[in-house]
């Protein structure tokens, strides 16, 4: 039996998949070439997190950034988050 070595950082399940954030691969991109940051998410919580929903943001905004320090991609990912949380700050900002 296969050992489960990663869980989704979101809801825990085994076997999620790699799954770019706080950026998305958008469609007009080769995905060969695409070098974005990245967290373990099942499905079901990935899709969550492209229609908004608001747990699962949060919950990415806490443990993302853990999650990258601890796997050695805080150097490529902290521009990204950054970015991302600088224009949410803005958008909460202007509602």
């Amino acid at each position: 039996m296969q050992e489960v070595t990663e869980y989704c950082l979101i809801c825990g399940a085994p076997y999620p998949e790699n799954c770019h954030w706080p950026e998305a691969v958008g469609m007009g991109r080769n995905r060969k070439r695409v070098d974005l940051p990245i967290v373990p998410m099942c499905h079901v919580c990935h899709m969550r997190q492209h229609e908004g929903h608001g747990p699962t943001i949060e919950r990415l905004i806490r443990k993302a950034p853990l999650y990258w320090q601890a796997t050695g991609q805080w150097d490529k990912a902290m521009p990204y988050f950054e970015r991302f949380m600088t224009r949410r700050e803005y958008l909460e900002a202007v509602r």
